[in-house]
């Protein structure tokens, strides 16, 4: 029984933030970037949100987690410029900066703040 309440109390912490109406808002403002002009890529819906899944699960599960807990490991905390940490600017720069290979530079940058603001989540 106490296995049971362990994991539970364990995914409470780890996915609050599904119960954070932010959360929702943000990402229905994704939404707005259909709306703006096409970079001239075309792709597939399905594709495209493959995409999207597999980028945040490598930018936020793996890079930005692994940065968390080096921060941790070597400052006993995790700085943070306002509501932003440090993993979460490390990681949302590194991910601004890589869609430059792939996006005209107004693009890229544009992934800047909605990358910072799912990285408080």
């Amino acid at each position: 029984m106490s296995i049971v309440l362990s994991v539970r109390n364990l995914l409470r912490r780890e996915y609050a933030f599904l119960a954070d109406p932010l959360y929702y808002a943000l990402l229905l403002a994704g939404l707005a970037a259909w709306f703006m002009p096409e970079p001239g890529l075309r792709m597939a819906w399905h594709v495209l949100l493959l995409k999207a899944l597999t980028e945040e699960l490598l930018f936020r599960v793996l890079f930005q987690e692994s940065v968390t807990t080096v921060l941790r490991r070597r400052r006993g905390h995790v700085p943070s410029l306002g509501p932003f940490s440090l993993p979460n600017i490390i990681v949302s720069g590194c991910f601004a900066v890589l869609h430059l290979l792939a996006q005209d530079s107004v693009f890229a940058l544009l992934t800047l703040l909605p990358s910072l603001l799912f990285g408080l989540a």
